[in-house]
C-alpha cells in the first residue's frame, strides 16, 4: 500500500492563503539513529518488504530532508505525512544503496519515515538522519491549469508568479499535481532573463527547486507542463530564505590538471567552516556532466553528480559539523571530460533571531 501511493504526496490542508506564514531563521536541526531491520519487523501491504517506522515532529513551512544509508542492504525510504501522504526514493544520486527524500513539510504533527528494502525480504543494519530547517517565509498557493490560460507556441498551457529576491538568497519551490496526466515542470526567469528549470523531482507530477539566486530584483516564476495540452489542479510553495555570503569561482577542467583516488581530473578549492553553519556548494557547466566531492576536516566525503534529472549539474548541501577547512573538488563524471564551469559556495551564517516580519517578503501573483 505505501508503495503505490506516491501520487498523493504533498496534500496540502491550506488551500489559499494570501499572506505568509513567518518562519525563524535558525539553523538546521539534524538527528541521527542507527537501526535494524528483521526478520521480526513488520511487513509492507501487498509487496512484503520488512520495514521499521522512524517518528519525527515537524512544522509547515520546514525544510524536511531524511537520509538512509546502508551497507547490508538496497535501501528504501518513504515519507508519510499527518495526513497520510506520501513520498519516496530507492537510489539518490546514482548510488545503488542510500536513499534522500527533501520536502517542504505541508503540515504541522507527527511525521513517519519508513525505512525498508528494494525487492525480495532484505534485512540488516542502517542508519537515518533527519534534518528540518526554517528556511524562511513561506507562501502556499493552489491553482489550475486550464485551456483558457496563455499558451506557449509548443502548445503548454502556463501560470506565472512574481517575487522579489536578492543576489545570494536562498528561494525553494514545491509544485505538485495529484493528476496522473499532469506531468508538472517550473521555469525561473531571472531579472536578466537566464533561466533554471526543473521538470521531474521524485515522479513526474512533482517539480522541486532548492536554488540560490545571483540577481537582484523581479524573477518571474512559470508553472506548466511539460508536454503541450496538459491541463489539471496544482498546489505550489514558495519559500524566499536566508541571504548568505557567497563565493564564486571560474574554472576549467583541462588534460592536465592532478587526478583523484578515482584516476578523473579535477580543480581544488577550499573554504573555511565553522561547526553549525550551513553550506551548499554548487558546480555547473555547459560543456561536460559535472561531479562534486567536499570533505570535510576529519575527512568524511560529500559527493554529488547530477542536482536532479533535468540537469547535469552538481550540489552539496551540509550543515558542516566539524570546524576548520574543508576540500572541495571539482571535477567531471565522465573520465576524459573537459571544459569551463563554475562553482558557486554559500555559507549560511550563525544562528540568528527569530524573524518577526520577513526581510523580503514574496508576492507571488497569477497573470
Amino acid at each position: 500500500m505505501y508503495r503505490r501511493m506516491i501520487h498523493g504526496f504533498l496534500r496540502f490542508s491550506i488551500s489559499l492563503i494570501a499572506g505568509l506564514i513567518l518562519v525563524s531563521s535558525v539553523m538546521p536541526q539534524a538527528s541521527s539513529q542507527s537501526g535494524r531491520l528483521e526478520t521480526g519487523d513488520q511487513r509492507l501491504p501487498k509487496s512484503g518488504e520488512l520495514y521499521d517506522t522512524v517518528p519525527f515532529k515537524t512544522r509547515a513551512g520546514q525544510r524536511i530532508q531524511v537520509d538512509l544509508s546502508s551497507t547490508d542492504f538496497d535501501a528504501y525510504l518513504i515519507i508519510v505525512s499527518p495526513s497520510g501522504d506520501q513520498t519516496s526514493n530507492d537510489d539518490i544520486n546514482g548510488s545503488n544503496r542510500n536513499s534522500m527524500v527533501s520536502v517542504i513539510a505541508s503540515e504541522t504533527g507527527e511525521w513517519k519515515a519508513l525505512v525498508t528494502s528494494t525487492g525480495n525480504v532484505q534485512t540488516g543494519a542502517y542508519e537515518i538522519k533527519i534534518t528540518m530547517e526554517d528556511v524562511g517565509a513561506l507562501t502556499p498557493y493552489t491553482g489550475k491549469l486550464e485551456r483558457t490560460d496563455t499558451q506557449s507556441i509548443k502548445g503548454e498551457f502556463y501560470d506565472i508568479y512574481k517575487f522579489q529576491a536578492r543576489d545570494g538568497q536562498r528561494v525553494l519551490l514545491d509544485l505538485i499535481s495529484n493528476d496522473a496526466k499532469f506531468d508538472t515542470f517550473m521555469i525561473i526567469v531571472a531579472p536578466s532573463g537566464a533561466r533554471q528549470f526543473n521538470d521531474d523531482y521524485i515522479t513526474a507530477n512533482h517539480s522541486y527547486m532548492d536554488t540560490v539566486v545571483e540577481e537582484t530584483g523581479e524573477y518571474k516564476l512559470y508553472v506548466t507542463s511539460a508536454k503541450p495540452e496538459e491541463i489539471g489542479d496544482y498546489k505550489l510553495m514558495v519559500v524566499i530564505g536566508n541571504t548568505g555570503q557567497v563565493q564564486r569561482f571560474n574554472g576549467k577542467l583541462e588534460s592536465t590538471d592532478q587526478k583523484n583516488e578515482n584516476g578523473k581530473q579535477y580543480d581544488p578549492y577550499s573554504i573555511n567552516v565553522t561547526a553549525g553553519q550551513h553550506v551548499i556548494v554548487e558546480m555547473t557547466s555547459t560543456e561536460f556532466d559535472t561531479f562534486l566531492i567536499v570533505r570535510s576536516p576529519g575527512g568524511k566525503a560529500m559527493e554529488n553528480d547530477d542536482i536532479d534529472s533535468s540537469n547535469k549539474n552538481s550540489r552539496v548541501d551540509f550543515t558542516a559539523e566539524e570546524t576548520g577547512e574543508y576540500k572541495i573538488q571539482a571535477a567531471a563524471y565522465e573520465a576524459d571530460s573537459f571544459g569551463n564551469y563554475k562553482v558557486k559556495v554559500v555559507t549560511m551564517g550563525a544562528p540568528q533571531a527569530p524573524i518577526s516580519t520577513p526581510a523580503n517578503p514574496v508576492t507571488p501573483r497569477r497573470r
